[in-house]
């Protein structure tokens, strides 16, 4: 097996233009080239000539850098009214009657620690396992129902999901508390 030719001793991944081979697609990209060029410049203040800043300049022409773009496109503006709308409260169509601002049964902090402790994974068996931060769910959206039987431990990726779509997921995640007590009950 042919290795890095730069000395990092991992093996060759890709040949560059100079020939050379290298464990990345960029030297930059290769662990020796990266302790080399920090040992150079270790200490140093980088002091860009003019030339270099016209190279600089040179290679970022196009890219959109340094430009003052309007905040919104005349497309948009044009073609899409809803874009312009004011979305907050009662105009989003997501609003529920300011549901958000219901406060939470007492001890629920204490409640859904437990909660999230017992179960200590996402009960959701769709979950994407993208996330380790356990939420606690109200399967019916009430904060004031804190009953065992209405509280699942999800992550918060498939928690903001169920903020989606209620009736489906209040339907699934229903069936499937239902499905854990039932196992529960006969001991599996």
């Amino acid at each position: 097996m042919q290795k890095c030719d730069y000395g990092c001793g991992q093996p060759k991944e890709h040949t560059l233009k100079s020939g050379k081979v290298c464990c990345s697609k960029h030297t930059s990209g290769c662990p020796a080239v990266r302790e080399k060029m920090s040992k150079q410049h270790k200490g140093k203040k980088l002091i860009f000539t003019d030339t270099h800043k016209q190279n600089i300049a040179k290679a970022m022409k196009g890219k959109g850098v340094g430009k003052k773009r309007p905040f919104h496109s005349e497309f948009m503006k044009k073609h899409n009214p809803m874009f312009y709308t004011d979305m907050t409260g009662e105009n989003n169509p997501n609003w529920k009657g300011g549901i958000s601002q219901n406060k939470y049964c007492s001890g629920w902090s204490s409640l859904s620690e437990e909660i999230r402790d017992y179960y200590k994974t996402c009960q959701n068996p769709h979950c994407c396992g993208k996330s380790n931060i356990m939420t606690t769910h109200h399967i019916d959206y009430d904060k004031q129902n804190c009953h065992p039987d209405n509280l699942i431990c999800l992550c918060h990726i498939c928690n903001a999901k169920a903020n989606g779509n209620r009736e489906t997921h209040e339907l699934f995640y229903r069936r499937l508390k239902n499905e854990q007590n039932n196992c529960i009950e006969r001991g599996l």
